[in-house]
């Protein structure tokens, strides 16, 4: 059976993918209440640039090849913080919520299932490495709150039993899913102290 080829991303497509890296850079200040971290015109050149090159890139995955790209651009440029960003929330990985629980303080949540695909091998040790590197990344994004709020992990569940090779609602992967959660607050402890924070984020196992 002949496979259909992957249909080649309009021009349109290109420049729509990469317009939405200055809007998510926009919309991250805004929530954080913080000015931009880079003049609007450098973002714009940089949002052109990526436009050009996913030109007749297959349209598949067109959002995030546009973070990534981004965020390689801006790292040459000296901006490391805003690459960081892009490879957290321009990829899906990471978004920002509200948690009413805490009074609608910042909820910060990350995707589990996603993270065990970056991992790039099917080992606990993996994960929770990419799990590290994830909450080293969003740290900054507390300093202004000082710790306030929350973490939370979504899908942790399907990723730790897609993990173990077992249903999701297993002991094991359950067991598994709330190791991941006691792992983030023994590490946003770490990172609390070392940057100074007033408090730790609580960490949440969210479904879905």
């Amino acid at each position: 059976m002949t496979e259909t080829p992957e249909q080649p991303m309009t021009a349109s497509a290109a420049v729509r993918a990469a317009v939405g890296i200055p809007r998510l850079l926009g919309d991250l200040s805004a929530y954080l209440n913080e000015a931009p971290p880079l003049p609007a015109v450098q973002v714009e050149e940089v949002a052109r640039t990526v436009a050009l090159f996913l030109e007749g890139v297959p349209r598949s995955g067109a959002a995030v090849r546009a973070a990534l790209l981004s965020a390689r651009a801006f790292a040459a440029l000296g901006a490391p913080s805003v690459a960081r960003r892009l490879l957290l929330h321009g990829t899906g990985l990471a978004r920002p919520d509200r948690w009413s629980a805490a009074g609608a303080a910042v909820l910060w949540t990350i995707d589990v299932s996603r993270l065990e695909g970056a991992a790039g091998a099917p080992l606990e040790l993996a994960l929770f490495r990419a799990l590290d590197a994830a909450l080293a990344g969003l740290a900054e994004l507390w300093d202004r709150p000082s710790g306030a709020g929350a973490l939370g992990l979504r899908r942790a569940g399907r990723a730790a039993g897609r993990l173990l090779s077992v249903s999701s609602r297993s002991r094991a992967a359950r067991g598994l899913a709330s190791e991941m959660r006691g792992r983030c607050a023994a590490r946003l402890a770490d990172i609390a102290r070392g940057r100074g924070w007033h408090a730790v984020p609580a960490v949440l196992l969210l479904d879905g």
